[in-house]
């Protein structure tokens, strides 16, 4: 937590491996602030966007309803921690607050790899709102997220995933044997089923390996991030409908500092959700009704699916729900079943 008398900044690579440092930000964090400003560094990569909209509304929000007493400073562009970093430095105490997706780091948090199985029955961000709400505030989530001294705040809607590419349309299910995909690995393993090859690039590189051909398709939220990210550029075709999932993100705090902001900002975080939620819900619209209309004038062609091309990968699903299960209760002590009955009731 940071006050008026006491302000950390800079980059988690200054701090990460750093004995001082980390004595820096635990003593940072050590008393509850007495002061009656509070501000609160907040880190996140890449530039505004829908995908940041909820926590630039949580801050305008928790501004307005503590009189500009709690302030939540948004640092854009992985200038406090790159994106696979971002749990490390919420766990040293380098910042308040972060967002983070789990397929960044799938072994560090196995139980949120949960939000990035295939096909999971949520239809809508509305829906999904609700599931990651109830998924967060589960005991197991918790605890998995404490290891990293850190606590779930509130989920950050990330819309189904579609494919984008390069060179012949995949038009049957058969067109995607020995293709090059860069997808995370929950929705990765769906397409792994139909022969395509895959590996995770950080978003901000996807454009750099399409264009060198590193993979030949990058799998993406439709619509915002094929255009947040330009792939539309540099690509020949997309696919419309395979709804592939979605994938677990989210606004965590460091512990320390969740646990020493005043109850009363605490309660007003808590207040802020549904309109930061509401301000994410709208910015995916927003974009959705745009990127569509730009996709066409690029000269993409648009792939859709039958019901039955679908069910050739649908069809994996569960199997796929089964092995997660399996590994998470097997190799990480977590209630895998319990975990997957929130994602899929």
């Amino acid at each position: 937590m940071r006050n008026n008398e006491h302000k950390k900044r800079g980059a988690v690579g200054a701090v990460l491996g750093s004995a001082l440092a980390v004595s820096m930000a635990v003593a940072g964090f050590s008393a509850p602030a007495q002061a009656s400003e509070v501000q609160w560094d907040l880190s996140i990569v890449g530039k505004p966007r829908a995908f940041t909209a909820n926590v630039e509304a949580l801050a305008a929000e928790v501004d307005r309803l503590s009189g500009g007493e709690f302030k939540i400073k948004v640092h854009f562009g992985g200038a406090l921690a790159p994106s696979r970093e971002t749990l490390d430095g919420l766990k040293i105490g380098a910042f308040d607050a972060g967002v983070f997706c789990a397929a960044w780091h799938p072994g560090k948090t196995p139980g949120l790899m949960g939000l990035s199985l295939p096909f999971l029955p949520i239809l809508n961000l509305e829906e999904q709102e609700h599931t990651l709400e109830t998924f967060l505030g589960n005991a197991a989530i918790m605890d998995e997220l404490a290891k990293w001294n850190s606590y779930p705040v509130m989920g950050t809607l990330v819309p189904r995933y579609e494919i984008m590419g390069k060179g012949k349309p995949p038009l049957t299910m058969d067109d995607w044997e020995g293709r090059r995909l860069s997808a995370p690995a929950g929705l990765a393993a769906a397409m792994e089923t139909l022969g395509a090859i895959t590996a995770m690039q950080p978003a901000a590189e996807t454009y750099g390996a399409l264009d060198r051909g590193v993979v030949d398709m990058v799998g993406m939220p439709f619509t915002y991030a094929f255009s947040a990210y330009k792939i539309q550029e540099i690509s020949d075709w997309y696919t419309s409908n395979l709804a592939l999932g979605s994938t677990g993100c989210l606004v965590a705090a460091n512990k320390a500092s969740w646990e020493n902001l005043p109850e009363k900002y605490q309660a007003m975080l808590e207040a802020a959700k549904p309109v930061a939620y509401a301000a994410q819900r709208a910015a995916y619209e927003g974009a959705d009704s745009v990127n569509v209309g730009v996709f066409a004038e690029a000269g993409l062609t648009k792939i859709t699916y039958t019901d039955d091309q679908r069910a050739a990968i649908t069809a994996s699903a569960q199997t796929i729900w089964d092995a997660w299960v399996k590994e998470v209760s097997e190799e990480h002590g977590l209630p895998g079943a319990e975990l997957l009955g929130l994602l899929t009731n």
